[in-house]
Order: C-alpha cells, then sequence, then structure tokens
C-alpha cells in the first residue's frame, strides 16, 4: 500500500471531509458498481467529475502482472508505476480480496476502474495531486401512505421529505410515495400539505432496504396573511407603506344597496362618493380620492376628479359590477398608482 506521510489523526479528517463533499455526487447512480473519479475544488461544497480525456496522470501507461495479489498489493504497484500518492484508510477496503490483472499498456484509470470494482468506494483527487480513497455512502429508500386522520383517506399531492436533504417526493392517487438513494441510518421524516399539520418523525434506513413509514394528518384550519394589492404586485399587509386601502366583501354585502359605489360610501376612508341624482339607476354618483387634479383624461371638463378603476386589471365601471361578486376592493391614494400614468392622477381602485 502506498501512503502519505500523514498522521491518523490528520489522516481521519481528510477523510471524513472529503466523504462529506463527495455524498451529494452518488445520489444520482447509488447502485453503480465502478469507482467515481472526483476532484474536489477549495471554491465549490462539492467535488465535479474529473476529465478523464484530460488527466495525464490518469491516462499513463502501466504494465500490471497480478496474480492472487491482495487489493493493497495492487493499489500499492499502481501507484508506483504512475507516480500516484494515494491516500486510504485501512476501513476503507473491503477485506479478502484478491486481484488477478494481466495488461500492457493499460491506463492508470483503467488500471483503477478494475481493482476497484465492486469495492463501494471513490477516488477524490486534491488540487495537488494527492489521490484519496473515500467510502461510497450507501443508499435505502422510504416509502409508505399519507392519509386524512380522520376518514383514512388517501392524501394526493401531499409532500414528504427528508430533513437536511432535497429528497422529496409527492403521493399519488392512492396516497403512496417513495423516496430512493436514501443515506443509511437514522432521518428525520416530514409529510405535509395544505390544510393539514405537518406531521414530523424519524426512521432507520438500512443499506439496499425499503423502510415503509406511514403518516396521518390531522385537517387544520389555514389562516392566511392579510395580502395587499397594489399596482405592481401584492404584498403583505405588514411590509405595506403606502397609502393604500382595502375593503373586504363584508362591508359590500352587508349593506341594503344595489350598486356598489352606493355601497363604497363611508367603507373606504378617504374616498369622497357624491350623489348627483336620485332616480333609481341613474343617480351620477362621482368618487373623489385624491381631491382636485389638474389632469383627468376621462373628464374632459376635469370637474370629477375621478380615480381610474380597474377590473382584475382592466379598465372598467363599477356601476355595472354586482356587490356580491366582488371579492375586494382596493384603494391605490398615494404613487402606488403612478405605475397607471396619467390615467390614474386622481388615484385608482
Amino acid at each position: 500500500m502506498n501512503r502519505v506521510a500523514l498522521s491518523p489523526f490528520v489522516l481521519a479528517l481528510t477523510l471524513a471531509a472529503f466523504t462529506q463533499r463527495a455524498a451529494a455526487q452518488y445520489a444520482g447512480d447509488p447502485e453503480s458498481r465502478a469507482p467515481r473519479f472526483l476532484l474536489a475544488m477549495g471554491k465549490r461544497a462539492e467535488p465535479v467529475p474529473v476529465d478523464l480525456k484530460r488527466s495525464v496522470t490518469l491516462r499513463r501507461p502501466l504494465s500490471l502482472a497480478f496474480e492472487g495479489a491482495t487489493l493493497k498489493e495492487a493499489l500499492a504497484e499502481i501507484s508506483r508505476q504512475a507516480g500516484l500518492s494515494l491516500v486510504y484508510a485501512d476501513d476503507v477496503l473491503p477485506s479478502g480480496t484478491l486481484v488477478n490483472l494481466r495488461a500492457d499498456r493499460i491506463t492508470v484509470v483503467a488500471a483503477l476502474t478494475d481493482v476497484l470494482l465492486d469495492a463501494g468506494v471513490d477516488v477524490v483527487f486534491t488540487p495537488d495531486g494527492r489521490a484519496t480513497l473515500v467510502k461510497r455512502p450507501q443508499f435505502g429508500s422510504i416509502a409508505g401512505t399519507v392519509t386524512a386522520g380522520e376518514t383514512g383517506t388517501p392524501l394526493v399531492r401531499a409532500v414528504v421529505s427528508v430533513g437536511g436533504t432535497r429528497l422529496t417526493a409527492e403521493t399519488d392517487a392512492s396516497g403512496r410515495y417513495t423516496i430512493g438513494s436514501v443515506p443509511v441510518g437514522t432521518q428525520r421524516l416530514r409529510a405535509r400539505m395544505l390544510g393539514y399539520g405537518p406531521v414530523d418523525t424519524s426512521v432507520v434506513v438500512a443499506e439496499g432496504q425499503e423502510t415503509v413509514m406511514n403518516f396521518q394528518l390531522k385537517a387544520q384550519a389555514i389562516e392566511l396573511e392579510a395580502v395587499v394589492a397594489v399596482g405592481y404586485g401584492e404584498k403583505r399587509r405588514e411590509d405595506l407603506t403606502g397609502a393604500v386601502t382595502t375593503v373586504g366583501p363584508e362591508a359590500l354585502s352587508g349593506r341594503p344597496v344595489t350598486n356598489t359605489v352606493a355601497a363604497l360610501q363611508g367603507a373606504l376612508p378617504g374616498l369622497i362618493v357624491q350623489r348627483g341624482g336620485g332616480q333609481p339607476g341613474v343617480e351620477d354618483f362621482n368618487l373623489n380620492l385624491r381631491g382636485v387634479s389638474s389632469y383627468n383624461p376621462a373628464d374632459t371638463g376635469n370637474a370629477a376628479n375621478t380615480p381610474l378603476v380597474l377590473i382584475d386589471g382592466v379598465p372598467g365601471n363599477l356601476d355595472l359590477l354586482n356587490p356580491s361578486d366582488i371579492e375586494s376592493i382596493t384603494a391605490l391614494k398615494d404613487a402606488a398608482a403612478s405605475i397607471y400614468g396619467a390615467r390614474a392622477a386622481d388615484g385608482a381602485l
């Protein structure tokens, strides 16, 4: 065995660091029998695959003749001929493995692939050319069902995730889920779905086995954050700084009126509603939100100074709307209405 002169403590730290960096590389193909050749880079959290075509060291030709040699003896000879500094701990390699290989002008990468086949290790290189054998993390899988706790009904599209990883799965029409390539050991699972309280639990994942974990979620009332529509999108009310006022359907449906503009009278602070007539259906309402303005293209006489009315983003007329069909009305009083240009010089509804 060819080993760099490192103390056991330093060697342990080196292998642990490489193992953490390389773990994410295996999730895509955990069953591969051949070793991976990876490059650990200081500026990246994860190692990257080595470009085998451009690596002079890995393409170097060797002449090997192994007849019942131990794995350590084979690695030592490969390292000697390749001039490669190879670092590994004794418990990384499987014990009792014998190597039989005869080849002339075999490349370093082919030789290492042959002798390390099914060894469960990968080769991680550092920028200074040192190679470390890292034990490949072992994987299992988790499967089960997610149902409603009260009725036992399967929950469709519930999300089950493994804590501390990016491993997630959604349940199918029968409430079943499966998460593959889960590292062995104790893992934290969470199942969640909109309208139900999340459930957390711990499971033990064994190598090559499927762990079954079923969830029962209890219905939970959802309290939505107050969201206010502004001219360029939506904001939470607690983050709002502009002069924006919103009224909901309760302010409109609770009044004995059939006209939306009449229902707004006294409901929106700062909004002045003036009635120009008393005949039903032709009350001739005028709205004033920002006082007297110097320009209003919708009113050539510039007397009413009415705000711009947008219904689901499209200019419209409030008189044509049924109050019971309105979800909410937002009044933009300050610069928040400027996104609509001169048309909103008198504000926007």
